[in-house]
């Protein structure tokens, strides 16, 4: 997410900067494209992807922190990969947008992930610089696990 333009961020604040540096003690951030996470999987290893979301309208893009926009053609790319995932039977879960909230004939990811599980989940908005539209909209958690429901309480 973008940083916003706060006058005063906490991002600097030393005890949050302590508790996250604790929570990553043994974790090991990569840099790069999502198919190249394969390499460094195990037969343990849980698939999380949290893509750019398709915009819900003109003004709700988040693309402009990225280098490349992630257009329909990279969440083409992405399903590609999961379809791949799948086969080596690794267990992956991805969360985007929910277009048909806003448009009802809108199929794009029903159509995309029609193979796999497709849950619609309440998700909080806290964040808009309008403040009438915070507060509570649909997402999609698609998962290839049939028993999907442990994950959207973890989550």
């Amino acid at each position: 997410m973008p940083m916003g333009g706060y006058k005063r961020p906490t991002i600097c604040d030393k005890e949050n900067i302590l508790a996250v540096s604790n929570a990553l003690h043994k974790v090991e951030i990569l840099c790069g494209d999502f198919e190249q996470t394969l390499d460094f999987a195990n037969n343990k290893s849980l698939f999380y992807f949290d893509p750019p979301y398709k915009p819900l309208s003109e003004t709700s893009s988040f693309n402009s922190y990225a280098k490349d926009n992630f257009n329909d053609r990279e969440q083409i790319r992405l399903r590609d990969f999961c379809k791949k995932l799948d086969i080596l039977n690794h267990t992956w879960i991805l969360s985007n947008s929910d277009v048909k909230g806003n448009d009802a004939d809108d199929n794009f990811f029903d159509d995309l992930y029609s193979d796999f599980n497709i849950q619609r989940v309440n998700a909080r908005r806290s964040i808009n610089a309008n403040p009438e539209k915070r507060g509570s909209l649909k997402e999609l958690l698609i998962t290839n696990q049939t028993n999907s429901k442990k994950y959207v309480r973890a989550i």
